[in-house]
């Protein structure tokens, strides 16, 4: 059985209509014009309320001060998950790792981490790379100087 919406449906109350049943509309209103009306006047109430709570004798609003720690707490939150800031805070641990890495000194661990580093932070990799060459040229020098025994 559907629902009257009240006298702008049908002009009796309850409706003539047999498969109709008169329902009143939200908080007893009889149409849905009184209950749109009600709505904007208590609207129009609310925003003056809220106009007249906007500046304190502090002069900040207080949802400004509210604005500014939501924002704060966005900026923590993507920080935290950002993984540029991950790979710059773990820099200074890879780059004191990465001779001990060219000469296997590593554990396991460590060296997956120092490769992981290394796989996606630029830097690090030329660094690395950079190391490996000037490695391996001091060694052939080291070789070629070195008399035969």
């Amino acid at each position: 059985m559907a629902a009257c919406r009240g006298r702008s449906c049908c002009p009796v109350s309850p409706c003539a209509s047999s498969s109709v049943r008169h329902v009143a509309g939200p908080e007893g209103f009889t149409n849905m014009g009184e209950a749109r009306r009600s709505s904007r006047s208590e609207r129009g109430s609310r925003r003056a309320a809220k106009r007249s709570d906007r500046k304190p004798s502090g002069g900040v609003a207080p949802s400004g001060i509210l604005l500014v720690a939501f924002a704060v707490k966005v900026r923590e939150v993507i920080a935290m998950f950002d993984p540029m800031a991950l790979h710059h805070r773990r820099c200074r641990e890879v780059r004191a790792n990465m001779s001990a890495h060219l000469d296997d000194e590593l554990d396991a661990a460590t060296a997956a981490g120092v490769k992981r580093h290394v796989r996606w932070c630029p830097n690090c990799r030329r660094m690395l790379k950079n190391l490996s060459r000037t490695i391996a040229g001091l060694r052939a020098l080291q070789s070629q100087s070195s008399p035969p025994a």
